[in-house]
């Protein structure tokens, strides 16, 4: 999942479309408060959606993908035929909901993941893999994305094995400091657990830097990023004393995208053996852009290859070792232990 910082969308003409804030409409609204109550909210939602910012939103999404999404084919679709057949559903909609629905019917027209809406719902952002559980950690707003808590943490196991877990690959600045410090404290453990078990991905470039403390070589990648006109290939950032003990991966089905990347490509070097389930095999590398209507879209721009040449998207990350969610740990300290 690769993010834009916060900027408002421009139509298909590349005007920036006008949108009242929340800000204005509260003032109105609110006798001159500047935050409505829950009441206000809800009627500001109501004057937001309006048919011409619902047919806005739609010509963004549409012209992104006619011009970004990763398959120039699009997946053999006539895109001006699939335009003009969902047109007429989001301009007779009868209110936000009934667009969004016309509008994520023709998104998923499109085969892949990191193909969504991301609104508000009931207090849920929707669209966007999110980690399984409430976590404590801390809460991270980056660029067009939710809120998020994010969760990393490390200590040393009764085995004397280091174990590290990340719940999401947002918020860089405290993350890798807490690499860091791990690293330093495991200089002397006779092995290292990463868990991403239940990490949803988040920022690609995460990926080659935490590799980093597990390669110290020049010149090695995790994978390739194929879009329409250019190859990116994921270069390991190597640090100067990297951890060169047994590296466990702990993944799942609720490890996605990011976690994939990170895993898959330590496998195929030979540095990390891998305990746990199947990933989820969504593994687009995508950008999230705000809509005129206020929503966000999130949408896949390249596909992804590992070194190796696996396809992680649909397929994803099989592990090494095949064991329950609950279990993946102990069988990953036996093999550092070497039973």
């Amino acid at each position: 999942m690769r993010v834009l910082g916060s900027r408002a969308a421009k139509n298909g003409d590349g005007q920036r479309c006008p949108r009242r804030g929340a800000g204005e409409l509260g003032k109105a609204l609110g006798g001159g408060h500047s935050s409505p109550s829950p009441f206000f909210a809800t009627v500001m939602m109501a004057l937001l959606f309006t048919p011409p910012a619902a047919v806005q939103s739609f010509e963004v999404i549409w012209s992104t993908l006619r011009d970004h999404y990763w398959d120039a084919s699009m997946a053999g679709l006539d895109w001006q035929k699939v335009h003009d057949e969902y047109l007429p559903k989001v301009s007779s909609a009868g209110n936000l909901d009934e667009a969004r629905r016309a509008m994520e019917e023709m998104i998923h027209k499109l085969p892949g993941s990191h193909l969504a809406l991301i609104y508000p719902k009931h207090g849920v952002k929707l669209g966007l893999p999110l980690p399984k559980r409430e976590e404590p950690g801390k809460l991270v707003t980056y660029g067009n994305l939710p809120p998020m808590r994010v969760v990393a943490e490390h200590r040393l196991l009764p085995s004397g094995a280091g174990y590290i877990r990340l719940n999401i690959f947002l918020d860089p600045v405290s993350v890798m400091p807490e690499f860091e410090r791990a690293i330093g404290d495991f200089r002397n453990a006779p092995g290292v657990v990463l868990d991403l078990r239940g990490n949803p991905g988040g920022l690609e470039v995460m990926a080659m830097g935490i590799a980093g403390w597990f390669v110290g070589e020049e010149g090695k990648v995790l994978g390739t990023m194929t879009g329409r006109a250019s190859k990116t290939e994921f270069e390991i950032n190597p640090r100067p004393e990297p951890y060169t003990g047994k590296l466990a991966i702990l993944i799942d089905g609720g490890s996605g995208s990011t976690s994939e990347i990170l895993a898959q490509g330590l496998k195929d070097l030979g540095r990390a053996r891998l305990f746990g389930a199947r990933t989820m095999g969504e593994a687009l590398p995508s950008q999230v852009i705000q809509l005129p209507d206020g929503d966000r879209f999130q949408y896949p721009e390249a596909n992804y290859t590992s070194f190796q040449g696996r396809v992680l998207e649909g397929n994803g990350v099989e592990p090494d070792v095949t064991t329950t969610s609950d279990s993946a740990l102990d069988a990953a300290v036996k093999w550092i232990a070497g039973k």
